[in-house]
């Protein structure tokens, strides 16, 4: 059995390491509430910047808009946010993974569900946000 002093030890190294293991934690959240990603659709004439909470934050249209009809145009800013927003997981991982390395909280904090999937080449319409809150 461990005498008093080793136990004291033992406890001083375990608050040692939870402190790092959630200073490090804190600099994922930090970092992820700092992602933009964008992504473009329709051949590059709409682009879409979106947050870490998936509401857009830039939206850009070249001259090739004027071709396409304002329900084109609407349906082509909500594929570029899909697009955009589910490629956060992706993001989160590679944030998570270089400041805490690959463990159980890391792999379970970057699963797939925090965001939707990528929208389908044939532009059917899906629910953005339906994803973060099902459970």
């Amino acid at each position: 059995m461990a005498d008093l002093s080793e136990i004291e030890r033992m406890m001083a190294d375990w608050e040692r390491d939870a402190s790092a293991r959630a200073a490090r934690y804190d600099r994922v959240k930090q970092q992820a509430e700092r992602i933009l990603i964008t992504e473009s659709v329709a051949s590059g004439a709409v682009s879409v910047t979106v947050g870490h909470n998936g509401l857009p934050t830039d939206v850009r249209m070249t001259e090739a808009v004027k071709a396409m009809s304002p329900d084109e145009i609407a349906a082509n800013v909500l594929r570029a946010i899909r697009k955009a927003y589910a490629k956060y997981p992706e993001r989160l991982g590679e944030i998570a993974l270089a400041a805490v390395g690959d463990d159980t909280t890391t792999g379970a904090a970057t699963k797939a569900k925090g965001a939707p999937a990528a929208p389908r080449e044939d532009g059917e319409a899906t629910d953005l946000f339906r994803p973060l809150f099902e459970g």
